[in-house]
């Protein structure tokens, strides 16, 4: 069930995100119809919930250009799926630099790339 619910939690957070890539945690669960303390059940803190949405963001992309690829998909379906995908890549890859940015005002150093 904790799967289920947490698949829930996600896609809702990321449709939330889309339309409002500022929305707090409080604006999530409130949004979702849960309380704080249940999102964290799911997602410690923000930051796990956007590496979470940039991994099936990622999962999603791949999927579509195979499905693309296969003849599974439409054209015109698959670009908007693709367009939608790459909005969260973007999202994740902003708050990433964001991160990088504070790191190093902190440090004085570059953080080192995870990938």
């Amino acid at each position: 069930m904790l799967d289920r619910s947490r698949e829930a939690v996600l896609r809702a957070a990321t449709q939330l995100l889309i339309e409002n890539p500022g929305a707090s945690l409080a604006e999530l669960a409130a949004s979702i119809g849960i309380g704080r303390t249940t999102l964290h059940r799911h997602f410690r803190d923000r930051a796990e919930l956007v590496a979470a949405i940039a991994g099936q963001a990622l999962d999603d992309l791949e999927r579509i250009v195979s499905e693309l690829e296969e003849g599974k998909r439409g054209l015109e379906e698959s670009l908007d799926l693709y367009e939608k995908g790459m909005k969260l890549v973007k999202l994740c890859n902003a708050r990433l630099e964001g991160a990088e940015r504070r790191i190093e005002s902190l440090t004085g150093e570059v953080p080192p790339d995870l990938i």
